[in-house]
């Protein structure tokens, strides 16, 4: 496994990310954000499966495993989720209640903040797959039963399957926010291609690639939500199968800047928010061209900041998680 080109993929995701983020407008309004948001959390999830060893998974007791993750994600996600609700919800506040923080508080870890999904749906595709392992079911039955739970909250999220009571409505509206159950298969699908031979022409591949991504943007001019899903599932497969085949050939470009951005993904992913929210709050976007130009500088001084911050052995450890390479 050459892994300075998946820290390549990353670091070119996260920067995705960033840009999605900065980026105003609703996804139906905005076409670069509609383009981004069709494929760039899959292949980073599909990614993040692929860097899996599922052989450590099925031998290690479930509490090893939660232990592995601790530092690496939960308690820089903790620490973040914290931070977000405090300095955004009560920086200026007074008088504000013991119970009610509490309550808040609460509230955020089970349904976390705008983007900090990440690492509780993340932490949950690990341990369902660890459950099916140690039932020793196959991954290609493993791989199935993911696509049926995705497809299901897939429907879902796009409102063909809808539920009456309101109970429902809201554990429905929870898991969707969270867990992002529709995202599972492309977890599983990363492990498979490590760990299951999947033949597919390069070529072949890239051709499908390119005619599904125009199939995307030809959806958002003409939107049919039910072809839609089935064209971006499909655009993620493929498209999560060829990069990883070319990364595994190291075919793929080297560049430190980008292999960095890839290492630090949790610190970047977990904090360039703070720059869009606060210049949402002090500058608006009214001047959209001065609120992206702002946003550019201010996110490029964050990623100085958190290259310096993760020489820092405590900050590196607990606020963007253990680096081991």
């Amino acid at each position: 496994m050459k892994i300075r080109n998946f820290d390549l993929i990353k670091g070119g995701l996260i920067i995705l990310v960033i840009i999605g983020h900065v980026l105003q407008g609703s996804l139906s309004d905005n076409l670069a954000r509609y383009f981004i948001y069709s494929f760039h959390m899959p292949v980073f999830i599909g990614i993040s499966g692929y860097l899996i060893n599922i052989d450590k998974l099925k031998i290690l007791p479930s509490a090893e495993i939660f232990q592995k993750y601790c530092f690496r994600v939960i308690i820089p996600w903790s620490i973040a989720i914290v931070t977000y609700l405090f300095f955004f919800n009560y920086a200026f506040a007074q008088g504000i209640s013991v119970k009610i923080v509490i309550g808040k508080l609460i509230r955020s870890f089970i349904s976390p903040y705008y983007h900090l999904w990440y690492i509780p749906a993340f932490i949950s595709w690990v341990f369902l797959t660890v459950v099916f392992l140690k039932m020793r079911i196959s991954l290609r039955s493993i791989f199935l039963i993911s696509l049926l739970i995705s497809i299901f909250f897939y429907l879902l999220n796009y409102n063909v399957i809808s539920f009456n009571s309101a109970l429902m409505k809201k554990m429905t509206e929870v898991s969707l926010h969270t867990y992002k159950p529709y995202f599972f298969m492309f977890f599983v699908f990363g492990i498979c291609i490590r760990n299951v031979k999947i033949k597919l022409n390069i070529w072949l591949n890239l051709i499908i690639v390119l005619i599904l991504l125009a199939t995307q943007l030809v959806f958002f001019y003409f939107p049919w939500p039910s072809a839609e899903m089935v064209s971006t599932i499909l655009l993620n497969f493929c498209l999560l199968h060829l990069l990883i085949a070319l990364a595994s050939l190291d075919r793929l470009p080297h560049s430190q800047l980008l292999e960095w951005f890839g290492i630090n993904s949790l610190a970047i992913y977990l904090w360039h928010i703070v720059i869009v929210l606060i210049l949402k709050l002090t500058l608006g976007t009214e001047n959209i061209i001065l609120f992206y130009f702002v946003c550019l500088i201010a996110e490029l001084i964050l990623i100085i900041a958190i290259y310096y911050l993760t020489k820092i052995g405590f900050v590196n450890r607990f606020v963007f998680g253990v680096i081991s390479r």
